[in-house]
């Protein structure tokens, strides 16, 4: 099988249209494949080509938007906590024996922090808040503590005074 890398006829275009991302977030990010003729077979990238650690594929869908015209949508999820770059994906183009692969451009995804600009690190970890204690709980279990001794007590001196038999 032989890869090709000549592509002029046929064009791949990549669209993030997130400009900044916070930890967590989703975006979408399509590929597009124009095309002058039908091929075997298309393939376009899956969970393997995504190489950057602080993004993960929650969907993918493919779509034939027309005879010479093929997409693909991806719904990312961004975890990084600095700026970071979507690599280059290949989108393989198979015709019997020979393969043409184009690449996307890399993507250049911003982070975008929560944190208010003057404060760029973390705050420090703030102690444990101690909690007034409450008492009622107690107090109550030994109220019925004492009234099921009340009641014990008045049943076994009752049981004690009947005279046997």
């Amino acid at each position: 099988m032989g890869i090709l890398q000549d592509g002029r006829a046929q064009t791949v275009r990549e669209y993030a249209p997130a400009d900044s991302l916070s930890v967590g977030d989703t975006f979408d990010f399509s590929i597009t494949l124009d095309r002058n003729r039908d091929y075997d077979e298309i393939i376009f990238p899956d969970s393997s080509h995504f190489t950057t650690p602080d993004v993960e594929i929650r969907s993918r869908s493919q779509f034939k938007v027309s005879e010479f015209r093929d997409s693909v949508h991806y719904q990312l999820q961004f975890f990084g906590t600095s700026d970071t770059t979507l690599s280059e994906l290949p989108v393989l183009l198979v015709q019997g024996n020979d393969t043409t692969v184009l690449y996307t451009n890399p993507v250049p995804v911003v982070f975008r922090s929560v944190l208010a600009g003057d404060e760029e690190t973390f705050r420090p970890l703030k102690p444990i808040f101690e909690f007034a204690r409450a008492w009622w709980p107690y107090i109550l279990a030994f109220l019925l503590l004492c009234l099921a001794a009340y009641y014990l007590y008045g049943y076994f001196t009752k049981k004690e005074d009947q005279p046997p038999g």
